[in-house]
């Protein structure tokens, strides 16, 4: 066999169809895209030196078996393109939406999400200062209890940072969301290099 002959095995032809149903509900952008990728690999695989002490069809049977479930597969190739997607659009609510999806591969994804909520919510309290500048801030109660926010009105408290909190939940927020990206990005970037070495 020469080194395409693999693609006119039932073995490839099997897993090229899984990766087609596997990706039939996507435009057909990514679907085209998705599949040339796998392809590329495969061939790149077949290709390497790493193997060829293998028969062509025992190195193709491990290479995709290297690969796994297509369905599987191709999910996590779609879930790391939506999440760069909603970086580079700096669409929060969709990151978050994202990365609990993905909590269950990895703990960082956790960790993204809560970041990116507290950046929510520091955003909410400095607006929240200019609707309702006597119900939002940093309080202290005369027992010594701080309270950050918006707090109800019941409460004998005194407001610390007055109209200093707007500046300084922007910066949390802009930090928060800083972070957040990095670490997002930094996961996004090694699941891309650690896809077809593991």
């Amino acid at each position: 066999m020469t080194n395409q002959d693999y693609k006119n095995t039932k073995t490839y032809a099997s897993y090229m169809n899984n990766i087609a149903e596997a990706v039939k509900n996507l435009d057909q952008e990514n679907s085209s895209d998705i599949t040339l990728e796998l392809e590329s690999h495969i061939y790149e695989a077949m290709a390497s030196n790493s193997l060829s002490d293998l028969a062509e069809g025992d190195r193709l049977e491990r290479i995709l078996v290297k690969l796994g479930e297509p369905k599987i597969y191709v999910k996590a190739i779609i879930d790391q393109r939506e999440l760069q997607t909603a970086i580079k659009k700096h669409q929060i609510i969709r990151i978050i939406r994202t990365s609990l999806k993905n909590i269950a591969k990895s703990n960082k994804y956790l960790v993204t999400s809560i970041l990116y909520l507290f950046s929510l919510a520091f955003m909410a309290i400095a607006i929240m200062e200019l609707i309702c500048p006597d119900m939002t801030g940093l309080f202290v109660s005369e027992s010594g209890d701080i309270s950050m926010g918006y707090v109800s009105p019941s409460h004998v408290r005194t407001e610390v940072l007055g109209y200093w909190i707007i500046p300084i939940m922007i910066l949390l927020s802009v930090a928060f969301y800083y972070v957040a990206t990095l670490i997002l990005k930094s996961i996004i970037k090694k699941n891309s290099t650690t896809r077809y070495t593991k």
